[in-house]
């Protein structure tokens, strides 16, 4: 069973009938704070942050590029995934989630790679709605255990595959300056 309410932090536990009356007491969740920069050093305006693993939490930077989340569990290796527009993602992993300082980051993120193309087939006719997908070399840290598919930035952001358009082109952007399967 669980308990979740904005602002605190998330309760699990297994409990039984048995038990009798539950009391579920919530603790104020912890707090993340920071900016996200372009490779110009100004504030990047709408771009995405997001915080994985024990800690999770979702928002968009303001006009000044800054963010801030809230209610969060405390974790010694979040992973805290950004996108902002015209730039490439970046992660940052282990991020540490921790009750004895404020938790306070900043991103500096760089300018945009794009891979684009087009899909045909023998004939060289456009093939419409073909996925077209792409693996990163950027893997992202689950600790012991082993996913399948292998975790990639691009994965965890959902910027790793995308439909090619009716003349058979496909475009992914916010890469970085990485290698990629195709």
């Amino acid at each position: 069973m669980s308990a979740n309410q904005k602002g605190f932090e998330p309760w699990r536990e297994t409990r039984s009938p048995a038990d009798g009356f539950l009391e579920i007491i919530l603790t104020r969740g912890l707090e993340l704070t920071g900016w996200v920069l372009g490779a110009d050093g100004k504030g990047i305006t709408g771009a995405e942050v997001r915080l994985g693993f024990k800690a999770r939490a979702e928002t968009t930077t303001d006009e000044k590029g800054f963010f801030r989340l809230t209610g969060l569990a405390r974790d010694p290796a979040a992973a805290l995934y950004v996108a902002g527009p015209g730039h490439a993602i970046q992660v940052l992993q282990p991020l540490e989630i921790r009750t004895d300082f404020p938790n306070v980051v900043t991103v500096r993120l760089e300018p945009e790679r794009v891979i684009a193309g087009r899909v045909i087939d023998l004939d060289g006719q456009a093939v419409a709605n073909a996925t077209v997908s792409i693996e990163g070399d950027r893997i992202v840290s689950i600790g012991a255990g082993r996913m399948i598919p292998t975790p990639t930035w691009e994965r965890m952001l959902r910027v790793n595959e995308t439909p090619t358009n009716a003349k058979g082109v496909f475009l992914l952007d916010r890469l970085y300056a990485g290698t990629f399967q195709v």
